[in-house]
C-alpha cells in the first residue's frame, strides 16, 4: 500500500520494514490500530488519523525521547490494546501541548501506580490519566471469531462459485457487552453506564489533594466511539419521538434509583420496561479524588467536572480548555461559576424524575 501523503508525521515515524509489519500484522479484523489509520478507508478513520498526525507533529517538536519510548508500544502486535493505548496517550499529549499547557509525561520507571502526565500551572499541578476504552472482553472475542469464520466462509464460497459473487455477513455489536440474561434491569444502556462509571475506579494513579483528570479517548478507529455520541453527556436525548438517557451523564452524575430511559415515549402514562432504575451511583457521587473527566471523540472534546472533588481542577485549566482541538464548550459541564455544576446537575436530576411521570422516582437527597 502506498504511503498516505496527508499523514506525513505518522508515515515518517516508521521505517519501510516497520510499516510493513504493522500493515500485515493480522489477516482478518481486528487489524492493528495503526494499520487502520494508515489505510484511511472511511471518513471517520481519516479524521482520527488526521487528529493523531496533528498530535504527533506537536510531540515530535517537544519530546522526541518520550516518542521513541512510545514507538516500541506502537509497534506491538499482541495484544492490540497496547498500541491502542499508546495512540490515546499520544493524542492526549499533543492536544495538551496544542492548548499551550506545561505538560510532562511521568516516566514509567517511577515506582508505584502513577498517572500518565503532569500538567503544571503557576501555583499547582494536575495529574492526567489516559484510558482508551476498548470493547468488552467477551464482545471482542465474539467479534474476532466472527471475522475469522466469515473470512474462511467467504474464501470457500469464492473457490466453489461458478461466477464472481458478494458475501455479506452481519454481527450485532454491543461495545460494552451484552446484558446478562436474568439479571434484573440489565440493558445495553445500563451496562454501558456501569462500565464507563468503573473506568480506573481504584484511582491508584491519583493523589489525594492533587487535581486529577481522567482522559477518556474514544478515537479507536475500530470501535467507532463505542457507539457513543457527544449528546450522551446530556441527561436525556430524543430521537423519532422517543427519549433515551445520556450514557455519559449517567455514568458520572447518575445515582442509585435514577430513571434510565430506553426508547421511552413521554405520552405513555406508565413507565413499563422503557424506564428502569439505575443500580449504582455515578462516578462523581462515589469519588472525591477525581476532579474531572475529559471525553475525546474524533470531532469533539468535552469536559465534565465533579460535583464533590476535594481538589477541583484549576481556573487556569478551564481557561486553557477551549484551546484543545475540537473543544466543545457548549456540550461541557464546567464550573465557570462557584457551584455551577452541582446546581445544574441537581436541576437536571429533578427534571428527569419529573419526565417519568412516576412519583416513585425521586432525585438524590
Amino acid at each position: 500500500m502506498p504511503k498516505n501523503a496527508k499523514l506525513r508525521s505518522l508515515e515518517g515515524l516508521f521505517s519501510a520494514e516497520e510499516r510493513d509489519t504493522i500493515l500485515h500484522a493480522r489477516a482478518t479484523a481486528p487489524f492493528h490500530p495503526l494499520a487502520v489509520l494508515l489505510a484511511g478507508e472511511s471518513p471517520s478513520t481519516q479524521l482520527i488519523a488526521a487528529n493523531t498526525d496533528r498530535a504527533l507533529g506537536r510531540v515530535i517538536r517537544r519530546d522526541e525521547r518520550w516518542l521513541n519510548s512510545l514507538k516500541r508500544r506502537l509497534l506491538q502486535t499482541e495484544p492490540l490494546t497496547e498500541p491502542a493505548s499508546a495512540l490515546a496517550e499520544l493524542r492526549a499529549y499533543g492536544a495538551l501541548l496544542e492548548a499551550g499547557l506545561d505538560v510532562s509525561p511521568i516516566p514509567p520507571t517511577t515506582p508505584g501506580a502513577k498517572p500518565d502526565f503532569t500538567v503544571r500551572f503557576d501555583n499547582e499541578e494536575m495529574h492526567v490519566e489516559v484510558q482508551a476504552k476498548q470493547h468488552d472482553e467477551a464482545m471482542a472475542e465474539e467479534i474476532e471469531n466472527f471475522h475469522s469464520v466469515a473470512s474462511a466462509e467467504s474464501v470457500a464460497q469464492s473457490a466453489s462459485a461458478s461466477r464472481p459473487s458478494v458475501t455479506i455477513s452481519v454481527i450485532d455489536v454491543q461495545p460494552f457487552g451484552r446484558p446478562r440474561p436474568g439479571k434484573p434491569d440489565d440493558t445495553t444502556r445500563t451496562n454501558a453506564i456501569s462500565k464507563i462509571s468503573q473506568i480506573k475506579d481504584g484511582e491508584r494513579q491519583f493523589t489525594e489533594g492533587v487535581p486529577a483528570l481522567l482522559w477518556l479517548d474514544f478515537q479507536d478507529a475500530q470501535n467507532l466511539g463505542m457507539a457513543l455520541i457527544g449528546e450522551d453527556l446530556s441527561p436525556v436525548m430524543s430521537w423519532r419521538g422517543l427519549v433515551n438517557s445520556g450514557v455519559l451523564w449517567y455514568a458520572f452524575y447518575g445515582w442509585k434509583g435514577a430513571p434510565v430511559f430506553e426508547r421511552h415515549c413521554l405520552l405513555i402514562p406508565f413507565t413499563g420496561r422503557s424506564i428502569v432504575p439505575m443500580q449504582h451511583d455515578g462516578r462523581f457521587r462515589r469519588s472525591t479524588k477525581l476532579s474531572a473527566v475529559l471525553i475525546s471523540f474524533p470531532n469533539a472534546m468535552m469536559l465534565a467536572e465533579s460535583i464533590q472533588a476535594t481538589a477541583p481542577i484549576s481556573e487556569d485549566f478551564r481557561r486553557h480548555f477551549p484551546g484543545l482541538p475540537w473543544a466543545h464548550i457548549s456540550s461541557s459541564i464546567i464550573n465557570w461559576l462557584p457551584n455551577q455544576v452541582k446546581e445544574s446537575v441537581a436541576m437536571q436530576a429533578r427534571t428527569i424524575c419529573m419526565m417519568t411521570g412516576d412519583p416513585a422516582y425521586a432525585p438524590p437527597a
